[in-house]
């Protein structure tokens, strides 16, 4: 099983860091991490995790919530056959 994430972030530089930390509890750890960022000034993409590949796209005309679930689905690789959109101020326990 190929596990995608979308995260769905809006001024959220503060919590993705711990976000991004806790899913080294996950039973599953995903593929791909995209976070769609809706604020006007882009976050940086987190840097030090255990996470593989984490890629930011920038949407400074934050376009709501489901469309940029929408974008960040479109933007993981055709080889993903799950995908988990999130916010990024949840934190993942284990075996989740």
């Amino acid at each position: 099983m190929t596990l995608g994430l979308v995260v769905v972030a809006y001024h959220s530089g503060d919590v993705l860091r711990g976000f991004l930390g806790s899913l080294a509890a996950s039973s599953h750890l995903p593929e791909e991490v995209i976070i769609v960022d809706n604020s006007p000034s882009p976050v940086a993409a987190p840097q030090g995790t255990s996470l593989p590949s984490i890629r930011v796209l920038h949407r400074a005309d934050n376009p709501g919530y489901g469309t940029a679930a929408n974008v960040g689905i479109a933007a993981l690789g055709a080889e993903c056959d799950w995908v988990v959109v999130c916010n990024p101020d949840i934190l993942v326990e284990k075996d989740t």
